[in-house]
Order: C-alpha cells, then structure tokens, then sequence
C-alpha cells in the first residue's frame, strides 16, 4: 500500500523541454452573454514585483485560451507558484464569478497525491486567480514523443495513479472531460493529472451544473461519442479517455489518429476502437480490456476507472475478459477493493488495512483460492469448484472476507468484499506464449459487472446466493 503524501515540487528557471508549468481549473468554455461591456485591455497585465493576495509576480510564463499564468513565489515562504488570472473578456457578469468560485472551492477538496494541488485563489483588478503548484518534469505527451511507446510494465503504474485521481474526482461528482497525455505530469514517480479547466460538476446539490447537454467541450481524439454529440455525460466519459491514454501509451498513438479534428470525431463516432495489438506487441487480452474501455455504449465500459485497471490486471495475468467462453469449470471469485476515503486517513487507519491485506491473502491460499490479479489495494482471487461443492466454496470465501472487514474496521478505510459465482473456461495458452495457470479465463472476469467498489462490507452476488438456496 503506498502512503499518500503531498508532493509539491518547483520548475526550473527556464522555459525548456524539461520544465512543465502546470494548469490548474479554468471557466467552463461556453460562451457567457452579459450585460457588462468589455473593459479596455490594461495591456501588460500583471507586472513583476506586484503582491497578488500574499504571492509576489515574477515574470509572465504563458497562457491559453482561458487565462494568463504567472510564475510567483509566497511572499512569505518563498516557494514557487504558478498564478493562474482570468482573461477580462470572459469576465461579462457577476454570474462568472460565482461559476470560478464554485468550481475553485470544489477543486480544493481534491486533495489527492495524484492531482494537481490548489493552493489558493482570489481576484484582483475585478478578475479571479487561482494559484496552483509547480512540478518539475514532463507531461505523458512529452515523454512519448521523446521514447515512443513505453513497456506494459511502465504504462501500469501511470494508468493506475490516473484510475485514482480520476475515482476521486469522480467520488465528490467532477468529471475531468479532457483527460489525454498532455494533462499528464511525470516528476520521478508521481503521476499528477492537472487542468480542469472545462471539468464538469455534477448536478449533486441542486444548483444548475457548470455545463449542461448540448456543450461540446473536450480534445476530439480522447473524446467519447456521447462527448462529441453534446449530450448528457457522467464520469464515463473519463473512462474512455483513461483508455485511449492507455492505448497511446502502448501504441505511441491514439486510437483514431489524424490531424482533422472533424474527421477524428466522425471515426469516434462511426467506427470500432482498433485493438492496440494491431500496433504494437500487445497482448491480445490486454488489448481487449482497452477496447472495452472506449465501447460506443457507456454501458459497456468498466463501472469506474479503478474497474478498468482491474481487468488490464487479469489481462496481464493471462486471462481473458468477459467475452472468453464460460463453458468450464464453475468457480468461486472474491474480489477486494480496498483503500482510504480521503486524503486525511491517518498512518493506522492504512496500517490496519494493509494488515488486513496481508492477512487475506495468506487466508486465500490457505483455503484454495489463486490470485489472478493485483492492483495494489485491489485483489481478485479465484477457486475452481473441482472436487469441492460451490456453497462449501463460497462459504470459505464469505469467512474470509468477515474476517478482513473486522480487521479494518476503520472510519477512514473504504473495504468492499465481494463474492460471485460463475465458470471458468479450460486453460488456455497465454498470448505471449506461456501457459496460463489454473485459473485461466471465463466470466468471473468481467469485474464491472459483478464488483462492488462504492461502500464498505461484504457483497454476495445473485449468481453466489443461488448456489447457498438462501431463503
């Protein structure tokens, strides 16, 4: 289990290859009509040496379409900061403000080691900044465009610390929409997923969201179809884009590539997500489990970005996904998805779950069951009925994971348990050539649409309680 911890990090002096500045969240894109007039441009916009809310400018270090962003440093402690300032045209109405507002004070609740921290915001000379952190590295893009295609080995651990930024985003109802290698930070080994700027709030509390259907907002070759239609999305939309990124980093390339943004739309739209294995040497498996993260159909994709990483982990162990054959042996599965609520869970309450962690997987062996899979805090072990009946096999399964709950038993701590039955197909030869082991591949592996990852406890699946004939 690796600690959470703050990284905050700084960038070099110059504006080089290796110096990445970091965007924080902007206004959403769409057009706002008011009723101000545009105010005259004040030209220099801010200058060196000028004290914005406690930071003090430094030298203008670029912009976008939304904002200017300016190097500074606290006053106070010296550290450097990237000063992220509204451009005055978008700036017609009182409303714009309560949207930045909102949208800042959601953000800072994403306190999560793989985002982009904000530090603070305020305004000045009537416009809202933000002030988010520097760090020091390259984005994904950069780095593929450097090496090319990275190993699966190298690619796991990045998808992975996405899959969590994203499921925590997902957790307080933000949706980044612009997920893609260049909103990617790698410093050593953090991972850090920054530029919200067109993430959208989920109608969680009653007030109007950031956008509405009809907005089309997003980079086309990482968008989903029901994106690029402008209709209504949720957090799958980022599901899809956290597989083209996979697909990239494999591949080198997106999946539908080309430099004509409407005719990249139209094959999102139109055509089937290409395996990556067509374009690099990928294995078939894990090439599926992408595919099924860019379905056409947002019912098809993984239930969350961790429910992605999952299935690329029992791909890599040489098991196929939900569309292998079932007509083998039936089999008994357990699935532990385990981790911290939030970013203030302290050293005991991870202890504890890595203890439990521990415990679970001596218990699993001891009574009969593989490990097919593992993610870290997200374990899948499976037993084969052979010789065994599948209610005795599911009651070992059900003890064991009562036993892991009580020994989390923690406030802080998010453990989910649970146990499913179905049938594994007969042993088959890996895609790299190696054999697969007993447990080989079949239904139990479609983890979206059995697991449980929401809430605490142990979860019995229909397909489980059938065999126990539990009145």
């Amino acid at each position: 289990m690796i600690r959470s911890s703050r990284i905050v990090m700084t960038v070099g002096e110059s504006n080089g290859p290796g110096d990445l500045l970091v965007y924080g969240p902007d206004l959403d894109a769409t057009p706002l009509v008011g009723t101000r007039p545009p105010r005259a441009a004040r030209g220099s916009g801010l200058a060196p040496g000028r004290e914005v809310g406690g930071y003090v400018v430094e030298a203008r270090r670029g912009g976008g379409g939304f904002a200017t962003v300016y190097r500074a440093r606290d006053a106070r402690t010296g550290q450097r900061v990237a000063l992220k300032l509204l451009h005055e045209h978008l700036v017609h109405t009182p409303s714009v403000l309560r949207r930045f507002r909102r949208e800042s004070e959601l953000i800072a609740r994403l306190a999560h080691r793989n985002i982009v921290r904000l530090l603070g915001h305020g305004e000045v000379d009537e416009l809202p900044y933000l002030v988010m952190e520097w760090v020091d590295g390259a984005t994904l893009a950069e780095r593929l465009a450097e090496r090319g295609p990275l190993p699966l080995d190298e690619a796991m651990p990045i998808v992975e610390a996405l899959a969590e930024a994203l499921d925590a985003a997902h957790a307080i109802g933000i949706v980044h929409r612009d997920l893609k290698a260049s909103n990617v930070a790698l410093a050593g080994d953090a991972v850090k997923l920054f530029d919200f700027g067109i993430a959208k709030l989920l109608d969680g509390d009653g007030e109007a969201g950031i956008t509405t259907a009809g907005t089309r907002l997003g980079t086309p070759h990482y968008m989903a179809p029901e994106q690029i239609r402008g209709g209504a999305i949720d957090h799958r939309v980022d599901v899809y884009a956290l597989g083209v990124v996979m697909f990239e980093m494999l591949t080198g390339r997106t999946p539908f590539d080309g430099p004509d943004p409407l005719e990249v739309e139209e094959r999102q739209l139109g055509e089937a997500p290409p395996c990556a294995s067509r374009f690099a040497a990928v294995a078939p498996a894990i090439g599926g489990a992408i595919q099924r993260a860019m379905a056409k159909d947002p019912a098809r994709r993984p239930a969350s970005a961790k429910a992605l990483v999952a299935e690329l982990h029992a791909a890599r162990a040489g098991v196929a996904g939900p569309e292998a054959a079932a007509d083998g042996t039936p089999a008994v599965a357990l699935y532990v998805h385990g981790g911290p609520r939030n970013e203030l869970a302290g050293d005991d309450a991870l202890d504890r779950l890595d203890r439990a962690l521990a415990a679970l997987r001596r218990g699993a062996a001891a009574a009969g069951f593989e490990l097919v899979a593992d993610a870290r805090s997200s374990l899948l072990f499976v037993a084969r009925a052979g010789g065994a009946a599948l209610p005795a096999l599911i009651g070992r399964a059900e003890r064991l994971a009562r036993e892991a709950i009580a020994a989390v038993a923690h406030p802080d701590v998010l453990f989910a348990l649970t146990i499913h039955a179905a049938e594994l197909a007969a042993p088959g030869p890996h895609p790299g050539g190696a054999a697969t082991g007993a447990a080989a591949r079949g239904t139990v592996f479609d983890l979206a649409g059995w697991t449980r990852t929401d809430a605490s406890g142990v979860f019995v699946t229909h397909a489980a309680r059938a065999h126990l004939r539990l009145d």
